[in-house]
């Protein structure tokens, strides 16, 4: 009879714990608990975990909510919330969407705002809203979601994806 080499064995049981270990990952993920948020003219889900903090718009209505490894901020008005150069030109970290109804452009990057570092990605969602009866202007919103954590990347798509309009 011949036995395989000790050689395999540690690497079989690293694979294990590794697949382990992802299926955990992947159970912590699921199990968040979710609440929308209703901004007036738009509403959102968000992780309970994420608390509001106190941001100051100057010409706008905005928002922000904080938790340790993700940060998700709003900017709703009459003007085009610039992200800068880099994120704003078209390329391959730019999607176009459709979210609550609306055309909407979806950016994705490795890298924080402002080039701060404060966060690894960057998900943000902007929509461009035409004038309806009850608003006489073009308004925007530009949903923003900076984050770290394994779980973040699969939340920061639900929190955009999540956007209706009233």
């Amino acid at each position: 009879m011949r036995s395989r080499p000790a050689a395999q064995w540690p690497a079989a049981g690293l694979l294990a714990v590794t697949l382990a270990g992802s299926a955990l990952g992947q159970e912590q993920c699921s199990a968040i608990q979710w609440r929308r948020v209703d901004e007036g003219s738009f509403s959102f889900e968000l992780p309970n975990g994420l608390a509001r903090v106190n941001v100051r718009g100057d010409d706008s209505r905005v928002g922000a909510f904080e938790s340790q490894s993700m940060r998700v901020a709003y900017d709703y008005g009459s003007w085009l919330l610039w992200l800068g150069d880099d994120l704003q030109a078209p390329g391959p970290h730019q999607q176009s969407a459709q979210i609550g109804g609306h055309p909407v452009t979806i950016i994705s990057a490795s890298h924080d705002l402002g080039g701060r570092s404060e966060y690894r990605h960057l998900r943000a969602a902007q929509f461009e809203l035409p004038p309806t009866e009850q608003v006489a202007r073009t308004r925007y919103l530009t949903l923003t979601v900076r984050f770290n954590g394994e779980c973040d990347d699969a939340i920061s798509r639900r929190i955009v994806e999540s956007i209706r309009f009233d």
